[in-house]
């Protein structure tokens, strides 16, 4: 192609990239506010390729369900980040600052057959919030479930929410955490993966928020002290990370995404463990699954979430990913599930 046909080619992309950032505005200015209701979800089966990603090395992830998830309710969209909450039930945060509670239905093999879900309103100290503020990028919750934590773009600042005795999400968050290295961080690149540490302290990652930086910025959350960690992610290949979840079985798994107009939307999940994040430790993350062959099993991949099913010998660590469709109509809400395979080939 001529230097003339790239360049109308690289103006065309930025274009279509202001174009669908212009709808994705729009989309949110015309969502009214909405109270707790039930989402009347519909999970309809898609194709996925049942060959085992790309991995570096053991273990790997298997395939084992895949859904798109449609409702009529003008506020569910925009998912963000996942986390298994009290009860068991699966969360989400949303661009527009809502909260999504996703109920699973599984076979006896533990296979994911359907989902039921409820949508609800965040909120910050002071209520309700102005648009521009609503845009949650990160949840997790602490080890007792009595507590979650959102990260919020735009003006960064984690919120704590302590849930009711019920496990019912309060009208108003408890209390913030906006250290000044929160505050440094880009416009639109924040705290997009968040977790919570044995000890209590969250593990928040940033979307490479720095100019030049070739690591991505993470930190220990401890109150108002935010230390930087020696460990940081490496950009490697365009992927930035999405989303974490601290392990229950001592490893942090990292979910990164990467888009492009050739290749459309990639990800991988990457691991390391718990251990390693201290301040003046070096380790790298190794990739146990790299779905870049999956185009058309994808779509923008942005929440991780990690428990362990089944009892006995059927006990098997799980991992489900979910996509924000941005409110876009060519794009989709994609619920996965996948089962770890420790040692296998």
């Amino acid at each position: 192609m001529s230097f003339g046909g790239l360049k109308a080619l690289g103006l065309a992309a930025a274009l279509l990239w202001a174009s669908l950032a212009a709808a994705q505005e729009a989309m949110q200015e015309a969502i009214p506010a909405a109270s707790f209701a039930p989402l009347h979800l519909r999970a309809v089966p898609i194709p996925f390729d049942l060959r085992k990603p790309r991995a570096e090395s053991p273990p790997r992830l298997k395939p084992m369900a895949a859904y798109a998830l449609h409702s009529d309710h003008p506020r569910f969209g925009g998912l963000s980040s996942l986390a298994f909450g009290p009860g068991g039930a699966l969360y989400a945060v949303t661009d527009v600052g809502g909260w999504v509670k996703l109920t699973l239905e599984q076979d006896a093999s533990g296979r994911l057959t359907g989902v039921t879900g409820v949508i609800g309103d965040l909120s910050d100290g002071l209520g309700a919030f102005p648009k521009e503020d609503a845009d949650a990028e990160s949840l997790a919750f602490s080890p007792d479930g009595r507590s979650a934590y959102v990260g919020f773009e735009r003006r960064h600042r984690i919120w704590r929410y302590d849930l009711t005795p019920k496990g019912e999400w309060p009208a108003r968050a408890a209390r913030a955490y906006a250290p000044p290295e929160l505050q440094a961080l880009t416009r639109n690149r924040g705290i997009e993966s968040l977790g919570v540490l044995p000890d209590g302290a969250l593990l928040a990652l940033a979307e490479n928020s720095r100019p030049g930086d070739a690591a991505i910025p993470a930190w220990i959350l401890r109150d108002e002290e935010a230390l930087e960690l020696s460990w940081r992610p490496r950009l490697r290949e365009g992927f930035l990370p999405t989303d974490l979840d601290v392990g229950p079985d001592g490893w942090i798994y990292l979910l990164e995404r990467r888009v492009s107009l050739t290749h459309g939307w990639a990800a991988r999940v990457r691991r390391l463990p718990v251990a390693a994040v201290e301040p003046k430790v070096q380790m790298g993350a190794m990739v146990i699954a790299d779905f870049s062959n999956r185009r058309q099993s994808l779509d923008n991949m942005e929440g991780l979430a990690v428990r362990y099913e089944g009892e006995g010998a059927a006990r098997r660590l799980r991992l489900y990913m979910i996509s924000d469709d941005n409110f876009l109509v060519f794009q989709r809400s994609l619920l996965l599930q996948f089962e770890l395979e420790e040692g296998a080939p």
